[in-house]
C-alpha cells in the first residue's frame, strides 16, 4: 500500500528590513558603489548622501560622493566633501583635493584665453535663426533638437531645407548655433527675412559639457567635428568674420561653421532677439509681451 506525502512546501526567509541607524551607513555606501557599476551616478548621490547622514565621521562616504559630484560637473560640491574628509584625517581626500584645485585652474586658463579668442574675432554670442511662429513654444520649452522638436509636435514654421537636412541626419539630436548668422543658411531665405528672427545665445555654452564643434557645414563630408574647445584654433576665422564668404575657397561651407549642444538650450540662455526691420520687431513684441528677453534691430545681421 503507497502513502502519498505532500511535499513540505520550503519555508520563506524571514523579511529583512533595513534598519535606519546608524551600523547602516555601510550598507548605503555599498549600495552607492553598486550604483556606479551600473553608471547611475544620481542614485550614487543619493545612496553616499544616506550614508554620510547616517555615518558623517567616516571619512570614505565624503571621498565617495566627492569623486561623483566631480565626474558629475560640480566641482564645487566635490570640494566641500573633501574639505570634509580632510577634516577626519583623509590623505586620498587631500590628494584629490590638490588635483582637482589644479584642474580647475587649467580649465580656467584655458576658458579665459578662449573667452578672449571669441573676443578677437567678434563672437559676442551664438546664433539660432528661427521663424516668429516659432518663438512662443521656443520661450517656453527652450530651443529643440530637431529630433525632439519633431517628436513633441512643437514646431510651428519649418525654415529647414529638406534635401540638405537628409545630409545631417547624425546631428538631429543636436542644437545648432552658428558663429556667424549672415550666412548661406539665412541667404537662402532672404526672401523672408521679415518672418525670421535671429536669437542670440549664451556663448558660454561653448564651455558646457559634451558641446561639438565643426569647421564648416555640418551636412558636407569636408566638415570635422570636434569635441574639445581647443580646437576653436582650427576654424577660418577670416571667413567667419569676412563681409562675405565667395571670395574664399570652401568659403560657402566654412561660413557656416557651427556649435552643436545636446538635445536642447534653456530659454535662459537666450540673450536677445534680433529682427531684420522695426515692423518685425513691434510683431514679436507684441507676440512675446509678457518676455523679458530684449527684442532689438539689427540690419547688419540680415541681407539687404
Amino acid at each position: 500500500m503507497f502513502q502519498f506525502f505532500k511535499k513540505k512546501k520550503p519555508e520563506k526567509a524571514p523579511l529583512k528590513f533595513i534598519d535606519l541607524n546608524e551600523s547602516n551607513g555601510k550598507l548605503f555606501n555599498d549600495m552607492g558603489l553598486d550604483s556606479l557599476k551600473y553608471g547611475n551616478s544620481e542614485k550614487a548621490i543619493f545612496y553616499f548622501s544616506k550614508a554620510i547622514e547616517l555615518q558623517p565621521e567616516i571619512q570614505d562616504y565624503a571621498v565617495n560622493r566627492a569623486e561623483v559630484y566631480w565626474n558629475y560637473k560640480k566641482p564645487n560640491l566635490a570640494l566641500i566633501d573633501l574639505e570634509t574628509a580632510i577634516s577626519l584625517g583623509s590623505e586620498k581626500a587631500l590628494r584629490l583635493k590638490k588635483e582637482y584645485e589644479q584642474e580647475i585652474d587649467i580649465q580656467s586658463k584655458s576658458r579665459k584665453h578662449f573667452s578672449k579668442l571669441l573676443d578677437e574675432v567678434g563672437v559676442d554670442y551664438l546664433y539660432h535663426m528661427t521663424h516668429i511662429d516659432n518663438l512662443k513654444t521656443i520661450l517656453q520649452f527652450g530651443i529643440l533638437s530637431h529630433n525632439r522638436t519633431h517628436k513633441k509636435g512643437l514646431l510651428a514654421k519649418d525654415i529647414s531645407d529638406r534635401t540638405v537636412n537628409s545630409r545631417r541626419i547624425r546631428i538631429h539630436n543636436y542644437v545648432p548655433l552658428y558663429f556667424n548668422p549672415k550666412n548661406p543658411m539665412l541667404y537662402r531665405r532672404k526672401n523672408i527675412q521679415d518672418e525670421l528672427v535671429i536669437l542670440c545665445v549664451n556663448r558660454e555654452l561653448l564651455f558646457s559639457d559634451k558641446v561639438v564643434i565643426t569647421d564648416g557645414n555640418a551636412a558636407s563630408t569636408s566638415t570635422n567635428f570636434y569635441k574639445s574647445i581647443s580646437d576653436l584654433s582650427k576654424i577660418d576665422w577670416n571667413i567667419i568674420r569676412s563681409e562675405y564668404w565667395s571670395d574664399f575657397v570652401d568659403g560657402k561651407r566654412i561660413r557656416c561653421a557651427e556649435t552643436l549642444i545636446p538635445e536642447n538650450i534653456s530659454p535662459t540662455n537666450i540673450e536677445q532677439i534680433v529682427c531684420s526691420n522695426n515692423d518685425t520687431r513691434l510683431l514679436v513684441s507684441n507676440l512675446l509681451n509678457t518676455s523679458d528677453i530684449p527684442i532689438s534691430v539689427n540690419s547688419k545681421l540680415f541681407f539687404s
